[in-house]
């Protein structure tokens, strides 16, 4: 597995993955616009494997924080690591070239355990909920939150 920055000419195929595993998946032109925005407040990287583009990752810088705003995984290379892995990589990076910056936050159905599982692993942890965030179904969302200082970048 390798991962990167996500290039412009990555879009494509993050569109296809973000369509195949997301409930409520970004429209392939939404992903599109995101390569318009990396030059200002997003980031975003890939993993890859076998020259495939099997997860993706992409966040927004806010002010004084992060957000994550997608992340998705291959259902083939799901439960596998990739996510966490992926998520170190882009941590490890942010803190490299935003060191100031020490905070990320994001949101997640609260019923959805598998990433909960995930975010807790990468240090997240719950700070509030926005009710009826969801729709279809109607759900809440949990807002997690992951704060560092520079002697711990994962």
């Amino acid at each position: 597995m390798k991962f990167r920055r996500l290039q412009i000419t990555d879009l494509d195929a993050v569109a296809g993955l973000e369509t195949a595993v997301q409930v409520h998946p970004w429209t392939p032109a939404q992903i599109r616009e995101v390569g318009d925005l990396l030059a200002h407040h997003y980031s975003a990287w890939v993993a890859t494997g076998e020259e495939q583009i099997c997860g993706y990752l992409i966040v927004q810088r806010v002010v004084d924080a992060f957000e994550i705003l997608t992340i998705g995984v291959s259902q083939a290379d799901q439960g596998r690591g990739v996510g966490f892995a992926l998520w170190q990589y882009a941590w490890a990076d942010l803190r490299v070239t935003y060191p100031e910056i020490h905070t990320c936050f994001l949101e997640v159905r609260e019923s959805n355990q598998a990433a909960r599982a995930l975010y807790a692993r990468c240090g997240f942890e719950p700070v509030g909920r926005r009710r009826y965030y969801y729709q279809n179904p109607s759900e809440d969302a949990l807002i997690l939150q992951k704060n560092d200082d520079h002697s711990n970048l994962s």
